[in-house]
């Protein structure tokens, strides 16, 4: 009964240092240096605004917001450059956990992520909250 929970233990162990790699924390060069676009493609007005503000709560840097070409996003989607995979992957983990993320080399000129608001996020009542608990 003994070596039970030894061995138990010992598997726990091994299989803590393959989680330790991916919660490697954003450098501040990767927060900086890494301008974000985001598009409200919902009919939700101000939108993109408000979730600047979050994104930039968070220490991202977003350059540029505004509405998409239409208001008919059903999923939130976040569009990256290759050199930019960790800061997308860590703005869809702190706030966008269900945005699917999507590898792009069609952004526009100096824009490294883009962030396109879907209609999913209006099923988030609380990440809703959030984003316009800040409004003036």
């Amino acid at each position: 009964a003994e070596q039970q929970p030894a061995a138990a233990q010992s598997k726990e162990v091994a299989a803590q240092p393959l989680t330790a790699p991916a919660s490697t924390p954003l450098t501040a060069a990767e927060l900086m240096d890494t301008a974000i676009e985001v598009r409200n493609g919902t009919w939700t007005k101000d939108l993109a605004r408000h979730t600047r503000s979050l994104l930039q709560l968070e220490g991202f840097t977003v350059a540029q917001i505004g509405n998409h070409i239409d208001f008919g996003a059903t999923e939130t989607m976040i569009y990256y450059r290759p050199e930019a995979e960790r800061v997308a992957r860590a703005v869809s983990a702190t706030v966008f956990p269900r945005a699917k993320l999507e590898p792009s080399l069609k952004l526009k000129k100096g824009m490294d992520i883009k962030i396109l608001l879907g209609a999913d996020l209006l099923e988030r009542p609380l990440l809703m909250a959030h984003l316009f608990a800040g409004d003036i």
